[in-house]
């Protein structure tokens, strides 16, 4: 379950957005609250609740923007629209919205079930609703709604992590990263990050005695070579770190400026809980070289596609695990986000 809340702007256009996808029968207007004497009139148009918000915002002339427009997504079809309502009716609560006059609008057009919310930051007193650390809270709320513990997922997941044998803090971080953190080191600490908080916390110490146990795996490094070196036979270089993951959960990962090619690349083992420096199982150039025939580019054209559209580019400086071979000349810079 996620929530994403949109950038306030000036006019309630979300209004019509909304109503235009009911009448087109993609989406559903599952409730309106706190509408006070509108509600007693006969049929409401769109331009009713517009006007409406526009009056209750008008209390307040110094906020330019008012519209609150807010999105709960759930996970394909995994919540219904009755429990999407119920989630979204106690989350507003929670973000002070419960009293003030919103329309929610079920939307069933993409692969996840997901409701919009639009509303005014202005209260019916012509007081601005609390808007500070608004996208930190809608989250936290979110997950006490949904009885999520960030915390001890992420104590879970930091432990599941050390587990793996890796020669660099980067490659540590980016084994984090894979399960959808962000790292950063402050005070001989690397923070794991997540919902916009510090969920964890990993002392240099403990990460630097894993990697002072490492050691090379020549086999499987060559285990990892024929596989991907099968591949390619087959598929370009796009489609392999989808095709990789889906057959034998491995990470493939690309560093590259953007913009740029790339220049040097990490895979993840997950099978045997190990990180690899692209180098020790073949040079970049010899990855990136183009093997596949005319014909069989042409036959698994589709499922290249797919697989293209999951291409994953490492956000985590990796410059310390850059082989020389594959970048020869390169210029190394001497400050890392994550270092040794």
């Amino acid at each position: 379950m996620v929530v994403k809340i949109m950038k306030p702007v000036p006019v309630f256009n979300a209004v019509r957005y909304n109503t235009r996808k009911m009448d087109k029968g993609k989406g559903e207007l599952l409730k309106v609250s706190g509408f006070g004497p509108l509600m007693g009139y006969g049929e409401k148009r769109p331009q009713d609740f517009r006007a409406y918000l526009e009056a209750v915002s008008a209390l307040n002339k110094r906020i330019k923007k008012p519209v609150f427009h807010a999105v709960i997504s759930a996970g394909g079809h995994s919540h219904s629209k009755e429990q999407l309502i119920e989630i979204a009716e106690k989350w507003m609560k929670a973000m002070g919205y419960g009293d003030q006059p919103y329309l929610a609008v079920f939307h069933k057009d993409t692969k996840n079930n997901h409701i919009h919310l639009v509303s005014t930051r202005i209260n019916k007193q012509g007081k601005k609703i609390n808007s500070g650390f608004e996208k930190v809270r809608a989250i936290r709320e979110l997950n006490k709604i949904m009885g999520v513990q960030p915390g001890l997922i992420a104590n879970e997941d930091v432990a599941k992590a050390l587990t793996y044998r890796f020669s660099t803090r980067a490659q540590f971080a980016m084994i984090l990263e894979q399960s959808g953190y962000k790292v950063r080191e402050k005070n001989r600490l690397i923070e794991v990050i997540k919902f916009g908080e510090v969920q964890e916390k990993v002392a240099f110490k403990t990460i630097d005695q894993k990697i002072n146990a490492w050691y090379s795996d020549k086999s499987r490094a060559a285990e990892l070579k024929a596989i991907i070196s099968n591949y390619r036979q087959y598929y370009n270089t796009d489609a392999l770190p989808a095709l990789l993951k889906q057959n034998y959960n491995l990470d493939l990962n690309f560093h590259a400026a953007p913009g740029k090619p790339p220049y040097g690349y990490t895979v993840i083992d997950h099978e045997q809980s190990r990180v690899f420096k692209g180098g020790e199982i073949m040079p970049l150039k010899e990855l990136l070289e183009n093997k596949v025939t005319k014909e069989a580019a042409r036959e698994d054209k589709i499922e290249e596609k797919a697989a293209t559209e999951h291409q994953y580019i490492s956000p985590v400086s990796i410059a310390q695990d850059i082989d020389d071979e594959a970048v020869h000349g390169r210029k190394r810079r001497k400050k890392r986000a994550i270092s040794r």
